[in-house]
């Protein structure tokens, strides 16, 4: 579509329209008959829809710029999706993968944080114009062990294809955003680190007007992740499959995903009386935890609930055994 016609969209109403018509689309997936139907379920699953699609209104269109990106959180815990983790502060920013980024920052004393490089496709965040809907997902990573920083903690990384000196990051055409993942281990006394990002040439760069035409093709990238929305439960139900009821996934890199992250899956039904426990030597990781996650593969409320554990929250039995149980209906996933 040229940019002629995707002006003439917008002014006449026809995109806002197409926007509306297919937000009420999508909207039947919480309707579907493998889709639980309770009260509750029901409930949460529009709510997991608004949230989808506030998420994708301030990826696309209030955080889409890679001219002039900025980290904000994403997910955050107002607006869940994709299973995200209650010790993770989550930082997003939108780029060109075919261009030059200089991000700087300071450790901090954040347990550990990942940055990667990714394209948007089903799994990951939203993207506009030609980033939208890659198959290839996750192209690079770096953790905080493998820069190299100052003594005052500070730090610079930069982020583009071709091979820079000192701290690189790669990145890729297909690429649309850094996200950056920090992992708090003890809530209470870590400090989280600090993050800024630039693109290399463009510093100070003022945005133009809002355009027709850019307002119709952000309407439409918006929509095209919110219509991903189908991801989630078919992830669940496939992991469900393979296991089975009070059963859990042996945990593993997500094709596509980040290959630092190992996750696994179990489902249990619990009824009033009875108690889930969980057994198990604590593994060789840097990083460890439980959570539980709803139907849409959201975590549940963290802030006012128990409703996770982390390797340095779990207590050691005498045997050396590491347990965890609760006692509500949930998926849960080992990150």
């Amino acid at each position: 579509m040229t940019p002629d016609e995707r002006a003439a969209r917008l002014i006449s109403g026809a995109a806002w329209s197409d926007f509306c018509r297919r937000l009420d689309a999508i909207g039947a997936q919480i309707l579907r008959p493998d889709v639980p139907g309770t009260p509750l379920d029901r409930a949460e699953g529009y709510r997991h829809l608004t949230r989808t699609l506030v998420a994708a209104l301030q990826q696309i269109v209030e955080f889409g710029d890679a001219l002039r990106p900025v980290f904000y959180q994403n997910p955050a815990a107002p607006v869940k999706w994709g299973g995200d983790n209650p010790d993770n502060l989550y930082l997003h920013a939108a780029i060109d993968g075919a261009a030059h980024y200089r991000i700087r920052g300071r450790r901090g004393s954040v347990h550990d944080f990942i940055l990667s490089t990714s394209a948007a496709g089903p799994m990951e965040a939203a993207a506009s114009g030609p980033h939208k809907n890659k198959s290839h997902l996750v192209f690079a990573e770096l953790c905080a062990r493998d820069l190299e920083i100052a003594a005052d903690g500070s730090f610079e990384i930069h982020v583009a294809p071709e091979r820079q000196p000192g701290n690189w990051l790669p990145s890729h055409p297909d690429v649309g955003f850094v996200l950056i993942r920090q992992y708090f281990y003890d809530w209470e006394h870590e400090e989280n680190a600090r993050f800024e990002i630039e693109r290399v040439g463009c510093e100070g760069l003022a945005p133009p007007p809002l355009s027709a035409a850019r307002m119709d093709e952000m309407l439409d990238d918006a929509m095209a992740w919110v219509e991903r929305l189908p991801y989630w439960t078919k992830l669940v139900q496939r992991s469900f499959a393979v296991a089975g009821p009070n059963g859990l996934q042996h945990q593993g890199a997500v094709r596509g995903g980040a290959s630092d992250i190992f996750y696994g899956q179990g489902f249990f039904e619990l009824a009033e009386d009875q108690a889930l426990l969980i057994e198990l030597a604590p593994p060789d990781a840097r990083y460890w935890q439980f959570g539980l996650c709803s139907h849409w593969f959201e975590t549940f409320d963290y802030a006012n609930h128990q409703s996770s554990l982390n390797g340095r929250q779990i207590r050691l039995d005498s045997d050396g055994v590491a347990a965890a149980g609760d006692r509500e209906r949930a998926a849960g996933v080992a990150d």
